[in-house]
């Protein structure tokens, strides 16, 4: 999963997931470490939640996603607000160029 991720951020492709039991739809801008666990940043573009949260960003721990897969849609690349996620990564491994 790691190799798909990496691809799909250097790429600028949307993934599809399931996180939390649901299907979701992302862009991915960061895939790192915060403490001793793999994360990943993503702006969910379309899945359940979007009219709840006042935002769209979530860092998602690599364990708890299942079913990756790389969409053939693409994103313009980074988002203002993904400064605002930058400070707490203790590793980056990939970023949105």
């Amino acid at each position: 999963m790691n190799h798909l991720i990496q691809q799909a951020i250097a790429d600028r492709r949307l993934v599809e997931f399931h996180y939390q039991g649901l299907i979701r739809i992302a862009e991915p801008h960061v895939y790192g470490c915060i403490g001793l666990i793999e994360q990943l940043l993503v702006y969910q573009v379309r899945g359940p939640d979007n009219m709840k949260q006042q935002t769209r960003w979530r860092v998602i721990p690599l364990p708890q996603i299942r079913n990756l897969r790389v969409l053939d849609e693409t994103f313009d690349g980074k988002r203002a607000r993904a400064a605002h996620y930058t400070f707490t990564w203790d590793a980056t491994f990939a970023m949105v160029p």
